[in-house]
């Protein structure tokens, strides 16, 4: 039964396009910032101010951002093909906590849910779903070799 099916071109764009996108303009806002605070007729105390707040608030946002990044660094140099199939139990999947937003499951509901952090058989994986797997279950999965993202996770039939 399948779980979920994804494709490296949405890898792609969840973890090199937006993140990107959404860093260039966070460092964009800051300079501005700076810019606004240098150009300010105002004593220094406002200026500060308004550059501690936009540091923070930059700050927090790229952090976030340079997870997801992190994440894809090695998808450009991955090809689907390349991707390797592993049986296995699933030890431990928890919610990847700094990957706030909702991400599209290729699941049969076609819902959403967070991604998360998979351990199978002692090997940690990043999974696009938490919400369909439980420790002990029994999958099977196809990932990307280096960033060990999952393209393809689902339980496999039983024979017999």
């Amino acid at each position: 039964m399948m779980i979920y099916q994804a494709s490296k071109d949405n890898f792609i764009r969840e973890f090199l396009i937006e993140p990107g996108l959404m860093s260039a303009a966070a460092i964009v806002v800051l300079g501005l910032a700076v810019f606004r605070a240098l150009k300010m007729k105002t004593d220094w105390a406002a200026r500060i101010s308004m550059l501690v707040f936009a540091v923070m608030v930059s700050g927090t946002f790229l952090s976030i951002q340079v997870h997801l990044l992190s994440r894809g660094v090695y998808l450009p140099s991955e090809r689907e093909e390349d991707a390797i199939c592993v049986t296995g139990r699933v030890e431990a999947a928890e919610r990847d906590k700094l990957s706030p937003r909702l991400v599209l499951t290729y699941s049969d509901d076609r819902g959403y849910s967070y991604a998360s952090n998979v351990r199978i058989d002692g090997e940690a994986y990043y999974c696009l779903t938490d919400s369909d797997l439980s420790v002990g279950d029994l999958v099977e999965i196809l990932y990307l070799p280096r960033s060990k993202i999952i393209l393809r996770c689902s339980r496999p039939e039983k024979g017999g």
